[in-house]
């Protein structure tokens, strides 16, 4: 997000708004991190996306995760986000400075790629990000989130559905 306008009217009332904003809050960038790491491990799933028709969700859990993943490097970089209309992702995730490698590039292929092969990149970035976050805000307890990298749901078994 840049901190740039067009004033119509009240250009030292703007001003001071655009240098509060300018001031991006420590504490803001702390919130962010803590809110938005929780990630859906979907890469657990893999198996029963094949005999699923859920396609609809599956994208739907790669855009709240994509948001998610974001909102936290956002946190990290200390720059501001929001989901609301979200659009040229390229041009913002050039501004974040610390981010897992080819993010633009690692993200669009999420979205073309079927279930098998996008879920396990999905994960790999969340495994990077939660390194990102480790190494640039140690105060935050990513062990919630590092409990999932590496989950899978175990195949169904006959006695499961035993009482």
């Amino acid at each position: 997000m840049t901190l740039a306008s067009q004033q119509l009217y009240g250009q030292p009332y703007i001003d001071t708004w655009k240098e509060r904003a300018a001031a991006f809050p420590p504490a803001l960038a702390d919130v962010m991190v803590r809110h938005h790491l929780s990630f859906f491990p979907a890469w657990g799933l893999i198996p029963y996306f094949r005999s699923r028709d859920a396609t609809i969700w599956h994208h739907h859990i790669l855009v709240e995760s994509i948001h998610n993943l974001l909102e936290v490097l956002a946190g990290i970089n200390q720059v501001y986000f929001s989901t609301f209309q979200f659009k040229r992702s390229r041009r913002f995730i050039s501004q974040l400075t610390i981010a897992p490698l080819d993010l633009a590039q690692r993200i669009e292929r999420l979205f073309y790629a079927r279930p098998e092969r996008a879920l396990p990149e999905l994960e790999q970035l969340v495994d990077e990000t939660l390194t990102l976050v480790e190494q640039h805000m140690p105060q935050i307890d990513t062990q919630p989130g590092r409990r999932r990298i590496g989950w899978r749901r175990p195949p169904w078994r006959p006695e499961d559905f035993l009482v």
